[in-house]
Order: C-alpha cells, then sequence, then structure tokens
C-alpha cells in the first residue's frame, strides 16, 4: 500500500528555517581540504551512493568501496582507520582535521537473507592497529568533531549511533510498515517550490523516537505510515543534528529513508541541497600559531603528536598563521622550508585567511622551500596559508601509489620584520675545520657573520657532492663576526665530498671548502703468514681518521678465543705499526683491533716450526731418463738448513737420491732431477713413483706420479724407401713432458753415427707433432734410420731401417701413334709436366701439367698439336713439386 513521506526541508536560506547554522566562509569552496565528500560504500554498505549529488553540485568526491571477503574487509579497515602509511585513516589530515568536507553512508547489504550494515561499526570497533589506546571508530568521531559533515541514510543513519556521532541516550525504533516505495509530497510553504517526489524507497529503516528531547535535533521530514488497522500516523523520515554545546562540529544528516535513491532531476536537485545544508556548517579557517619575529616555527611531528600546531601538513590541507607587523617596518619576510620530497604553496593575506585565489600573494612554483619577501608592508595583521600541494595517485585505494605523502609534509616557517634594511651579504665565509673525519665523529665548523646581520637567523646544511642535502642542522640565531659549532656526523654518510652550505634570511648561500667522509675503519696485516715460535711479528693497521683515545689489540686463536692483549695510544690516521714477540704455542692466530667503537681483524697467521708445504711435479708421467722439474714450497725457519730429494716405489721403498743440498729459501724452489732405467730395474714396483724431500725434522711426500716406458710413439711406420732430395713429414706422439724443453730428430747410419738432423720447432709439449724431414743425401751405402731424442741426446723412439734412393725417369715417345708414355721410380704427391718446341724457332708448342704418379704415367692428349712430318721437335718431361726437378729431354724427327 502506497503510503506518503512529506518532506518538510528546513534550508537556512528559507524564512521559516527554525533551527540556526553558521554559515559557510565565503573563502574558495575547493580549498582546505583534499576533496569535498567522501562516499562510504565499504562492507557492509550497498552499492548505492551521492554520487549523482555530487555531480550535480560539481564536488570532487572519492569512493572507499569493500566486500565481505576478510582482505576486503582489512583492507578496508586498513583505509579508515590508519595504517603505517597513512596514520591518521582517510577521513583525517595528520594534525586529526577533516580531509573530506563530509562522508555518506548509504543502506545496508544482504548477506544470507539478512542486512549487515552493523558490519562496519563491528570493524571500526576493534583497536587501532597503531595506538592501541584508539577504536578504530575514533577516526570517524573525530572527523565529525573537528568539522566534518555525515551523512547517513537508512543503515548509514543506524551506523552514526555505532561512530558515536549522536547524542548520548538518542533511540531510533524500525518503522512499523512494509519496506516499499512511497510518494513524497512538499506542503505547505515548499509545495510551489518542490512539487511532489515519487517513489522515495523505504527499506527497513528506523526513526528517532522523541527527538524534541535532544538539543540540537531538527526534525526536516515526516512521512506517513500505516498505524494499526485503520489509521495512518506521520512520522519522522530525516533529521538535522548540529552539537549546541559545540558549533564547530560538523553536522550529521540522518534519514530512515532514502531519497538518495531516486534519480529523478527534481529529486537529485532537493538532496544536493540537503548536502549543502549539511557542510554549510563546517568552520572557519583555524589558526596555529601567532608567529614571533625571527622565532622559527617546526612542523615536523607525526601524527599523535601531543602539540598539533606542529604536526604536518596534509595533501590539500592549510595551516594558517598570524604575524603582527609594527608601522615602519622596511620589509616582512617569509621563510618556508622542507626536507621532504613534496610540493608546498605559500600564501600571503593582510587582514584575512590566505588561500589560492584569495590573497596579496602568493608562491606556487613546485618544490617545498620558498621565500616571500614584501618591501615596507602595511601596519597590522598578516595572514600566512601554508598549503600541501602534493597528493596520491587517483587510484591509491587500492593500488597505493603516491600514499608516501600521506602521513604529510614537514616545514619549518618563519616570518622576520625590521625597520631595516636587509644585508646585503648575511655569511662572509664558511669552512670546515677538519681533514681526516669519519663519519660519526663530530665535524668542527665556523662561519663568518656581517655586523648588520647580527641577531638574524641563518640555515645550516650538510650537502654532499652533487648538493643532496644529507643533515639539515636547523635554524640558528647568529651574532656579528665568527660562529662556531660541532656537527654530529651520521655514521651512514657516504664516501663522497660534503660541505658546509649556510643560507641566510635572503636565501643567499655561502659554501664551505669540501672535506670527504670516510667510513670509520680500520684494517690491520702482519708481515708474513707463517712465524716461528719465539720471533718476532710485525702488526701494520691502517686507521682512515684520527682515533682518539686507546687502541685496544687483542690476540686471538682460530677458535676466536682472546689470548693476550695489549693497549697502545691512540690510532692516528694513515699508517701504526707495533712489533709483538710470539712466545705462544703453535697453532694459527690473528690480530683484533678495537678503536673507538668499530673493530678491525688481520689476517690468520701461523706460529709453526718451518716446514715444506708443497711438493708437486709438473711432469706425469715420468720416464728414465728424461730429467723433470720439481718445485718445493718452502716456509722461513730453514736458516742454514739444505734438503735431499729421493725417489721411491709406490710400496715407499726407497730407489734412489735425485738431490742433496738442495736450497730452502722462503717460498717456492725448483730443481730438475731425473733417473734412468737401471734405477728401476732392481724389482720395485714401477708403475708409480713418489718423491721425498727431507729437510731437518721437515718431510715432504708428493703425490704418486705414473711412470711409462714409451716416453715417445711413432704414430706412422716411415717407409722401407725414401728417394734422394724427397719431403717427408714425420709425425711422433710425446708423451712425457720432462723438464719442457724442445726435442729434435737425427739421421743414423747403421752403425747408429749421425749423418744429420733438426730441432722440432714447437715439440716441448706432450701430444702429437710433425716435422718436414729433407733426405738430402745421394751415394748412401746400407739403411738409415730416424731417432727422436731430447736436447740432452736420451733416445725417446727409433723408427725401422729405410733405404735411399735416387730417383729415375724413363719416357718412350710414341707421339707418332699420339702419346707418351713415362715410368717414374720415386715418391708420390708430385706433377709431370709435358713441352714440346720447334727446334728450328724455339717456339712452344704445347705444355700440360698432370698429376704424377710412382709406376706407369700415360698422356694421349695431343690432338690440338699440329705436327710437320720431316720436322725436328725437342720432347722434355720434368717431374716437379720436389726439392729438386727430375727432367728428360730428347730431339726427334716427325
Amino acid at each position: 500500500m502506497l503510503k506518503t513521506v512529506l518532506l518538510r526541508m528546513l534550508f537556512c536560506a528559507l524564512a521559516a528555517c527554525t533551527f540556526s547554522y553558521a554559515q559557510t566562509p565565503s573563502y574558495p569552496f575547493g580549498e582546505g581540504y583534499f576533496k569535498e565528500k567522501l562516499i562510504n560504500a565499504g562492507p557492509g554498505v550497498g552499492a548505492t551512493s551521492t554520487r549523482r549529488h555530487a555531480d550535480h553540485l560539481g564536488w570532487r568526491f572519492d569512493v572507499v568501496s569493500g566486500g565481505s571477503s576478510q582482505e576486503d574487509m582489512d583492507r578496508f579497515v586498513a583505509l579508515m582507520a590508519g595504517r603505517e602509511e597513512d596514520r591518521n585513516g582517510l577521513l583525517l589530515y595528520p594534525d586529526g582535521s577533516p580531509r573530506y568536507r563530509m562522508m555518506t553512508v548509504g543502506g545496508a547489504t544482504r548477506e544470507n537473507g539478512a542486512f549487515i550494515g552493523g558490519l562496519q561499526g563491528t570493524l571500526l570497533g576493534g583497536r587501532h592497529p597503531m595506538h592501541p589506546h584508539y577504536l578504530g571508530v575514533h577516526m570517524v568521531k573525530q572527523f565529525v568533531e573537528g568539522g566534518g559533515g555525515y551523512a547517513g541514510f537508512c543503515a548509514g543513519m543506524q551506523l552514526a549511533d555505532n561512530f558515536q556521532l549522536t547524542p548520548v541516550g538518542m533511540q531510533d525504533y524500525l518503522y512499523p510498515q512494509d519496506p516499499g516505495p512511497v510518494d513524497s509530497r512538499f506542503i505547505g510553504d515548499y509545495a510551489s517550490d518542490y512539487g511532489d517526489i515519487p517513489n522515495v524507497l523505504q527499506w527497513g529503516g528506523t526513526y528517532i523516537h522523541e527527538y524534541e528531547r535532544h538539543p540540537g535535533m531538527e526534525e526536516i521530514a515526516r512521512m506517513t505510515v500505516a498505524w494499526g488497522n485503520n489509521s495512518d500516523r506521520t512520522m519522522g523520515a530525516t533529521w538535522f543534528y548540529t552539537d549546541p554545546n559545540n558549533l564547530d562540529k560538523g553536522r550529521l544528516l540522518l534519514s530512515g529513508v532514502h531519497p538518495e535513491m531516486n534519480g529523478d532531476p527534481h529529486a537529485v536537485s532537493v538532496v544536493s541541497a540537503m548536502l549543502e545544508a549539511t557542510i554549510a556548517g563546517n568552520h572557519e579557517p583555524v589558526l596555529k600559531k601567532e608567529l614571533e619575529n625571527g622565532v622559527p616555527h617546526d612542523a615536523t611531528a607525526e601524527t599523535f603528536t601531543h602539540d598539533w600546531t606542529k604536526i604536518k601538513v596534509g595533501d590539500g590541507q592549510y595551516h594558517h598563521y598570524k604575524v603582527m607587523v609594527p608601522a615602519g617596518q622596511r620589509y616582512l619576510r617569509i621563510d618556508l622550508g622542507t626536507l621532504d620530497p613534496f610540493d608546498l604553496h605559500l600564501f600571503l593575506h593582510h587582514d584575512d585567511y590566505a588561500f589560492l585565489g584569495h590573497n596579496s600573494y602568493e608562491l606556487v612554483e613546485s618544490g617545498g622551500s620558498k621565500v616571500l619577501v614584501v618591501d615596507n608592508p602595511a601596519q597590522g595583521a598578516w595572514f600566512i596559508g601554508v598549503k600541501g600541494a602534493s597528493y596520491p595517485a587517483a587510484s591509491y585505494m587500492t593500488t597505493d601509489e603516491g600514499i608516501e605523502v600521506l602521513n604529510g609534509i614537514g616545514y619549518t616557517l618563519t616570518a622576520t620584520w625590521s625597520d631595516q634594511p636587509e644585508c646585503e651579504t648575511a655569511v662572509l665565509s664558511a669552512a670546515l675545520l677538519e681533514t681526516n673525519v669519519c663519519r660519526g665523529e663530530g665535524l668542527d665548523y665556523q662561519f663568518l657573520v656581517a655586523e648588520c646581520a647580527a641577531g638574524q637567523s641563518v640555515n645550516l646544511e650538510l650537502v654532499n657532492s652533487v648538493n643532496q642535502v644529507v643533515l639539515d642542522l636547523g635554524s640558528h640565531v647568529v651574532s656579528a663576526g665568527t660562529n662556531t659549532g660541532t656537527i654530529a656526523t651520521p655514521t651512514g654518510l657516504k664516501e663522497v665530498a660534503h660541505r658546509l652550505r649556510v643560507t641566510d634570511a635572503e636565501g643567499n648561500q655561502t659554501e664551505s671548502n669540501p672535506i670527504t667522509m670516510r667510513a670509520m675503519q680500520i684494517t690491520a696485516t702482519t708481515n708474513g703468514d707463517r712465524f716461528e715460535p719465539g720471533s718476532t711479528l710485525r702488526l701494520e693497521w691502517q686507521a682512515r681518521c684520527d682515533f682518539e683515545g686507546q687502541t685496544l689489540i687483542t690476540l686471538r686463536n682460530e677458535n676466536h678465543q682472546e689470548v693476550a692483549r695489549v693497549l697502545t695510544n691512540s690510532s692516528d690516521y694513515g699508517l701504526n705499526e707495533s712489533d709483538f714477540l710470539l712466545n705462544q704455542p703453535p697453532g694459527n692466530y690473528y690480530f683484533r683491533l678495537y678503536a673507538a667503537w668499530i673493530s678491525g681483524d688481520s689476517n690468520m697467521f701461523a706460529i709453526a716450526e718451518p716446514s715444506i708445504e708443497s711438493l708437486v711435479s709438473n711432469a706425469a708421467p715420468v720416464a728414465a731418463g728424461f730429467p723433470f722439474v720439481v718445485n718445493w714450497d718452502a716456509t722461513a725457519g730453514f736458516d742454514g738448513v739444505t734438503g735431499s730429494l729421493s725417489l721411491h716405489d709406490a710400496n715407499g721403498a726407497f730407489i734412489k737420491t735425485l738431490g742433496s743440498n738442495l736450497p730452502l729459501a722462503e717460498g717456492v724452489n725448483t730443481g730438475t732431477f731425473s733417473f734412468t732405467a737401471a734405477d728401476l730395474a732392481g724389482g720395485f714396483n714401477t708403475s708409480t713413483v713418489f718423491l721425498r724431500f727431507t729437510a731437518g725434522n721437515a718431510t715432504r711426500d708428493s703425490a704418486a706420479i705414473a711412470v711409462t716406458q714409451t716416453p715417445a710413439e711413432i704414430l706412422e711406420a716411415v717407409p722401407a724407401i725414401l728417394y734422394e732430395n724427397q719431403v717427408y713429414s714425420f709425425r711422433f706422439r710425446r708423451n712425457v713432458l720432462s723438464d719442457g724443453s724442445e726435442w729434435r730428430l737425427r739421421f743414423l747410419d747403421a752403425n747408429g753415427v749421425s749423418v744429420g738432423g733438426q730441432t722440432v720447432t714447437g715439440a716441448n709439449t706432450v701430444g702429437d707433432h710433425s716435422d718436414r724431414m729433407v733426405i738430402g743425401f745421394t751415394n748412401v751405402v746400407g739403411p738409415l734410420r730416424i731417432q727422436v731424442e731430447n736436447s740432452q741426446g736420451t733416445v725417446a723412439v727409433t723408427s725401422t731401417p729405410f733405404q735411399v734412393k735416387a730417383p729415375t725417369l724413363t719416357v718412350y715417345n710414341d707421339l707418332a701413334f699420339g702419346g707418351i708414355t713415362w715410368e717414374w721410380d720415386g715418391e708420390a704427391g708430385n706433377n709431370a709436366v709435358i713441352l714440346i718446341f720447334d727446334v728450328a724457332t724455339g717456339a712452344e708448342l704445347f705444355r700440360h701439367t698432370m698429376t704424377n704418379s710412382p709406376g706407369i704415367n700415360l698422356y694421349m692428349g695431343f690432338g690440338g698439336v699440329n705436327l710437320v712430318p720431316g720436322r725436328e721437335y725437342r720432347l722434355t718431361v720434368g717431374v716437379v713439386g720436389r726439392l729438386a726437378h727430375v727432367v728428360h729431354t730428347e730431339t726427334f724427327i716427325y
């Protein structure tokens, strides 16, 4: 059954308004808040909102959403109640002021058939995540107490009670009728202005019982509902509430029905007027502080700081200050400084609060630090406005992009005025007085101030090599002449050049000489890594700065236990040294040095008797008669002692002494040694051997070394016959490295006498080798052999015997039958050249080159040669491509 909702809207612009509301100030509407409205569509609250009304009014707005999953609810609580990245939550600026002009909350959602609008009250009723003495709802309560408006429809009206916004003792009851759409009609003075609003939804809402009992509560709309069997009853539908004891608090718009869900243009304009009336009570700008002449005001504190005047400014927020300027002043200077990487805007206005679009002077360029100077300022009150002009990304509620600014922008503000002109040059010079300074130490400075600047303030900063401020030393009131101080340098400074920057009241900067801040470090080394018991060790340590006080030096064993300690004088920058007598038992030790609050360790060293640290040969395998190189590494301490090297078989049996009286210089020593086949003929296990070096009481064995009986192998057998002046490629494999020298080849006659040879270039490694040998022998009697040997003449391998023979070429002239035949008794791999000349003229008539092979060769390709019968010609056949040609020549009559 359709009923009637009678909305009697009591707007302050109408004469019939029965409640007096404070008027919204005439300052620029969009200034002083992040946005006009936050639409709360979080967990338990339906998707219906007042978006259309914000669009109608031209308001900026945000929507905070949330589902019913645990992740959604956790996210909503973090956004509303606060978190580390935004300690004050969405609704509040860092100092607790409202970030939005108002918040709207709509009707409840259903889950499993039941309304869950009260879910938000439960979620925000928990403890604040960072300040357990707060409840989450305190953020909403603080929002209204700071002047923010609240509009709650249906469930949103009931949540106002959960959020502790409504008067104590207020009672609300469910409407006694079924939910559904009803018509709304304005009556009385407003009928002609607003007409009818059909289809206002009542969906299980509540009404305020006996609202008259609560001062400040005003009923602004009524509705007629079914009551009893046949009667109707007019009941309240919508109320305004303003705390009569604190008119600076925000106004509440509480509605048990849903006029905001009606999309009719007329309904939209009426609800928009209700929302405008809700924020009409937003209080005027609040003065943070009246500034004293030349006294800096610091606003760098975080949220929840007790003194709210010192808390940072938020995104889009204004902090307002006032100065009282006497008559006859030559200048008024406003210095705004910040270390935060955000933008600040600075406004100045005479006799009224300063905003963008409402000021006498403004500085709105990017960056945070600003200096504004007014010459000959008017007497009286001047208002300063500092605006946070950096904002998070549009998607920050879901992406967290750009949220760093939400915890505020810290700044320092100083107002200075005087009846004297400002100094042309306030700071004449600046200097850092130290040279070798480590991070964390005190750094002395001084700067010279002109007489005219006495009593002014300057700002001191420590800047690095790229002009980044690494330490803000704050503002200092200076005296004429030399001003001094000490900087407590942070331990986290980079190792680059740093300078002191002094900035005067005009923004002029004077910088000191650069100095390099070093990491406080101490490094130590000993003059060796092995020492005999009772010897003296020298410890050297490098200090990267001057350490005041004594340096403690401790000796520690390899288990890091302290075994001795000594105090020295202070460690100076650069090299320091001290000698120590080592009377500790053998073992591994190191020094640990303590200076200031740091420590440094030396290298590990050993206290031990002298020894042979290693014994190695780079020859593996070895062969009898082939010298090999041995390296032995000796420690210090073998003064006047020599060593001996012996060879042993795999079972440890002694074979022979390879060397005696061998040197034992500290470090690597080298020698070349060999053994003979006779040394291994005593029945020893000769597949492997090892070396043993003995020096005094010190002994060191090498690893096993293989022994081979074939130091070299011929890869291709030498032919039984080689020919005079033949170039022969001899190939062999070297199996032992030996001493790494090049091997050579020799020709031996039948009596074993060398008749020639050559060094094989590059044959100084294990592996395959080849060399071109010239058979440059003639009239050789008896067989020859090729022998591979080392540089000392030790034979590695010998070839089988071969004969050296002179090559022969026999030609058969068959040109009368169209060809020639020849027989070649010589090596392969060469060519035959055939030429025919005219004897009378000497002209060459024919030339042809072809492959020549041992045995019978035939050529029939003379068809193109025009030989004349009866004429004399010369035939030449030559074998080429060898060291010496073999040629046959004859003349003939064709």
